[in-house]
């Protein structure tokens, strides 16, 4: 989707502009319901519930291994810091 773009000679260069432009552009998910819905690529993030049902004591994955380590390790320093 160019606006106002300027007129190009070479048909190969046009052809290569607009593979560009395509890729990118944003992907276009279906939802479920039928509305459309942009793919970002943004990182999520867990929700407090989610946080909160974490067991460090035995976590499962390496992300909540990650998660439980920064944790732990901030617990200390606080500890240390009110000492």
């Amino acid at each position: 989707m160019r606006i106002n773009s300027p007129k190009v000679i070479d048909e190969e260069l046009e052809e290569m502009l607009l593979e560009m432009e395509e890729e990118n552009t944003p992907r276009i998910v279906r939802n479920v319901e039928g509305g459309k819905k942009r793919k970002s690529n943004k990182k999520r993030k867990w929700s407090l519930k989610y946080k909160r049902s974490i067991n460090c004591k035995k976590p499962k994955g390496f992300s909540q291994r990650q998660y439980c380590k920064r944790i732990n390790k901030t617990k200390k320093i606080k500890n240390r810091l009110k000492k």
